[in-house]
């Protein structure tokens, strides 16, 4: 289990026992200590917070929260939400935002997965993807975050079982293919690398096209422009971010895809052009970059909270 994930099933841990009626001072006191340890900690909260405002479920005295030992799989951890009493809706919201996701990727980490029929597919940083296969589909759920799929031939005995990769804002479907979705707020990216896929969204008459090279943007139930492949936008699997010409608050933006905390760039430095190759697994490394090249300081309040600023 990553370090990310651990934090997860702690966070989800204290608010199950906050949750239940049955918390004590001493309980609150030791969430609160869990709460204040880590930045991480606070992160994972926030993100449980969110949901349980989106959903309007959660008793208002709870504020913030932590139980220790929860090492159970995620059937188990959704049977005990259940059993406590918070209730399916959240329950299932929690499935939903990827929080019980069968293959997760922590901030900073990256993951191979190799899928029952052979399809491979890489996880890039902050990911959650669930694969569901049957008699009749194979098909991925995308929570959030970045995969490169590349589908095998379907050796499945019976009718060819047909590939999608599913996100909040439409369905993929696979023609043989290499390709990559990016899905983060309100939109998905959508870029294929080989052969072709087909875009169905919910209200559209017809599925849209793309073929090898082309790539768009899913948002507001359209299919933006069709566009070519931004050049290295497979750079990650490498370990690397490739900027050419880029606004340096664009590639702080992307830096922080890859880095625990809160990175950001002073509206003043933010327009500097940019062109070089950076680590993403050593982000110290690309700011001291950034640092020699541009008249820039990096002010650090903590390990995880950095600005970049004007000099």
């Amino acid at each position: 289990m990553t370090q990310e994930s651990s934090i997860r099933r702690q966070a989800i841990g204290w608010f199950v026992r906050l949750s239940s009626g049955e918390a004590s001072e001493i309980d609150h006191v030791q969430w609160r200590q869990w709460y204040e340890a880590n930045i991480r900690h606070q992160e994972a909260w926030a993100r449980l917070e969110g949901l349980q405002h989106s959903l309007q479920r959660v008793p208002t005295n709870i504020s913030l929260p932590t139980l220790q030992g929860v090492s159970q799989n995620r059937r188990s951890l959704l049977k005990g939400i259940a059993v406590l009493g918070i209730g399916s809706t959240f329950s299932y919201a929690m499935y939903r935002e990827g929080w019980m996701a069968e293959y997760r990727t922590g901030t900073g980490e990256q993951r191979e997965v190799r899928l029952a029929d052979g399809s491979a597919v890489v996880l890039n940083t902050a990911t959650a993807m669930d694969a569901h296969y049957d008699a009749h589909r194979r098909m991925l759920t995308l929570h959030e975050g970045e995969i490169v799929v590349e589908t095998a031939k379907d050796k499945h005995i019976g009718s060819p079982r047909p590939f999608n990769v599913v996100t909040e804002h439409g369905r993929i479907h696979a023609l043989g293919t290499r390709f990559l979705v990016h899905t983060h707020g309100d939109a998905t990216l959508v870029a294929v690398l080989e052969h072709a896929v087909d875009i169905y969204l919910e209200h559209a008459l017809s599925p849209t096209r793309l073929e090898a090279g082309q790539q768009t943007i899913i948002r507001h139930g359209q299919v933006t422009v069709i566009t070519p492949v931004a050049a290295n936008i497979t750079a990650w699997q490498q370990g690397h971010i490739i900027a050419v010409d880029w606004r340096l608050a664009d590639l702080v933006a992307e830096l922080a895809r890859y880095r625990a905390g809160w990175l950001r760039c002073d509206p003043a430095v933010a327009e500097l052009k940019v062109s070089g190759v950076y680590p993403v697994h050593d982000t110290d490394k690309a700011l001291l970059a950034i640092r020699q090249s541009f008249p820039v300081h990096i002010v650090r309040t903590t390990r995880y909270w950095v600005s970049i600023q004007a000099l």
